[in-house]
């Protein structure tokens, strides 16, 4: 199965925040959203969505143009994640996983025993099942994350859409939460992020959608969009990009600010 953006023009009414965007991501795939502040990355997502509509271009969605699926079946083929997630209620982390099944039941239906499962293995899939009983408002945003995640995959989806997923996380909690989102994709989960960190890209990205402060973009492989020229345009800074060697010998990309 195929996501794909065709010369996608986003906005608001006529007001177009950025245009001529195209790119392709199939099962197995991860494209890794990279761009400065305002510069339409959420726009762009809403749009996929379709929360907006395209002002100019189509997006498709296994050959097909998106605007002809209903809600509850775009719900079966993509799940979101947000930036951040507080529930009204004081629900356990198993429940709030569970609520991923919403798109698979019936109106005014709730979780049966068998959804309650798949919330489980969608829990075991991320190691976080010592979390169940747990109050979501009481565990450590890197968990809270990780079970807004398994809540996508409760959906199961054949996409997974993530707003900045390591936002306000520790190094600790980011580096687990990208080893996870590379597992999924291993696993023949479709995956777009947007991150501010092009270390990210280069960790667990197949491809990579540079926006510039322009509102113009570059798509291609991380190792050929992610250059120093390019993250100049984006983001008005110096940057050193160089390679560190993994305890397995295996060269590793890297990118950092440069200060003067």
């Amino acid at each position: 199965m195929k996501l794909e953006a065709n010369n996608l023009a986003c906005g608001y009414g006529r007001r177009k925040i950025i245009q001529h965007i195209s790119f392709s991501v199939a099962s197995g795939e991860t494209l890794c959203l990279l761009g400065p502040n305002g510069v339409g990355k959420t726009t762009l997502f809403k749009t996929l969505l379709g929360l907006l509509k395209p002002i100019e271009g189509t997006v498709l969605v296994d050959g097909r143009d998106r605007l002809t699926y209903s809600v509850q079946e775009m719900a079966k083929l993509i799940a979101y994640v947000p930036q951040a997630h507080t529930p009204p209620f004081p629900f356990t982390a198993e429940e709030v996983v569970a609520l991923g099944r919403t798109a698979h039941l019936g109106i005014f239906s709730s979780p049966k025993k068998a959804d309650y499962r798949i919330a489980h293995e969608a829990m075991a899939a991320l190691g976080v099942t010592y979390l169940a009983g747990k109050v979501y408002t009481q565990i450590s945003g890197g968990e809270q994350q990780m079970i807004m995640i398994a809540r996508a995959l409760a959906q199961q989806p054949r996409f997974l859409v993530l707003d900045e997923p390591s936002s306000n996380l520790d190094f600790g909690n980011q580096a687990q939460v990208m080893s996870k989102i590379n597992g999924l994709r291993q696993q023949g989960m479709g995956v777009i992020m947007t991150t501010h960190n092009p270390d990210h890209a280069f960790m667990c990205a197949t491809k990579t959608l540079l926006i510039l402060d322009d509102g113009s973009s570059k798509s291609g492989e991380g190792h050929g969009i992610i250059t120093k020229e390019n993250l100049r345009k984006a983001y008005h800074i110096e940057t050193c990009i160089g390679y560190l060697t993994d305890e397995d010998g295996a060269r590793v990309k890297t990118c950092a600010p440069l200060f003067h």
